[in-house]
């Protein structure tokens, strides 16, 4: 993982979970990191640097 996608990450995965003050719900999980990754696609970031982000279990 970079440095600089870490961040972006993160922050568009919890807004995600925590939208309209909400208590996150493990459901969310893989919607909230496919969200994060499609962000990353949409700034062109080469795909060598989102492909690590997986999303296992629930």
């Amino acid at each position: 993982m970079q440095d600089q996608d870490g961040p972006l990450v993160a922050k568009a995965v919890y807004s995600y979970l925590f939208r309209d003050g909400r208590q996150p719900q493990a459901t969310d999980a893989a919607k909230a990191l496919h969200l994060a990754v499609k962000e990353l696609k949409e700034r062109n970031v080469p795909y060598e640097r989102w492909i690590p982000f997986i999303h296992m279990g629930i």
